[in-house]
């Protein structure tokens, strides 16, 4: 079986790749746009973002990001983890958590995977009504760009990340390399900033490491259809339209 990584970039977020946003000092922040489409077209840019949790932009970064056309902020981390943020008067920010981390069951047995695609599906039949509501918001929101985070921007963001570019049918190579850039992007930060709440990989140690979570998010992928899937939740075929189109270059 070929690798999931075979022949995708495994390259850190680099400054001058047209995708990579410098908003202050948010690290592991990209746009979605311009990426494949299984029908030959592109994503389009500045419609989607995602990053790492925003207090680290600085009120210069969130000016930035506001001056870029950010209307929507969605949070997806979980309400123990939200600090106090001042944003934009022209952003709305959205809670909108994927996971429960008072259910103990789920802690026991996928803590120890937080940082892995492998936890992806457990969320899904666990938790539909909270994956939805992330869709709800996205159909919902006004026009200009919508960014979307987590902590580190990479795990929960990244799940999200692998269902709405899915939808649009970018390629699973690409959606892997996407997640992939966020694995080295925050192993970068680990060997950068004192007390980064991950230990910093040797580049063997990270290759490997790269191989594992590219194949668990293989793994996801090939077990899940993310439009039948919230279509089965709730999410209608006007608002998959509405996210579809948000994200794609007009024909």
């Amino acid at each position: 079986m070929t690798s999931p990584t075979a022949g995708v970039p495994t390259s850190t977020l680099d400054p001058a790749d047209p995708r990579a946003v410098r908003w202050g000092g948010l690290p592991n922040a990209r746009d979605l746009g311009g990426l494949p489409t299984a029908d030959g077209g592109r994503t389009r840019a500045g419609r989607f973002y995602r990053t790492s949790r925003l207090d680290h932009a600085g009120p210069d970064g969130l000016a930035a990001m506001a001056a870029a056309g950010v209307g929507t902020v969605v949070d997806l981390r979980n309400a123990a983890e939200i600090e106090p943020l001042e944003l934009p008067t022209s952003v709305a920010r959205h809670h909108r958590p994927v996971e429960d981390p008072d259910d103990e069951e789920f802690m026991r047995v996928w803590g120890p995977h937080l940082d892995t695609p492998r936890y992806y599906a457990t969320v899904l039949e666990r938790w539909p009504a909270l994956v939805t509501d992330v869709f709800h918001t996205f159909a919902a929101a006004p026009e200009g760009a919508v960014v979307y985070h987590c902590a580190g921007g990479r795990d929960r963001t990244g799940m999200v990340t692998a269902l709405l570019l899915t939808l649009v049918e970018v390629p699973r190579a690409v959606i892997v390399a996407d997640y992939l850039l966020a694995v080295r992007a925050n192993n970068d930060r680990a060997a950068t900033e004192p007390g980064w709440d991950e230990a910093y990989r040797e580049p063997e140690a990270l290759a490997a490491w790269c191989d594992d979570v590219a194949a668990a998010l293989d793994d996801f992928l090939d077990g899940v259809d993310p439009a039948g899937y919230l279509r089965a939740h709730g999410v209608a075929d006007t608002e998959l339209d509405r996210v579809r189109h948000r994200l794609l270059d007009p024909e």
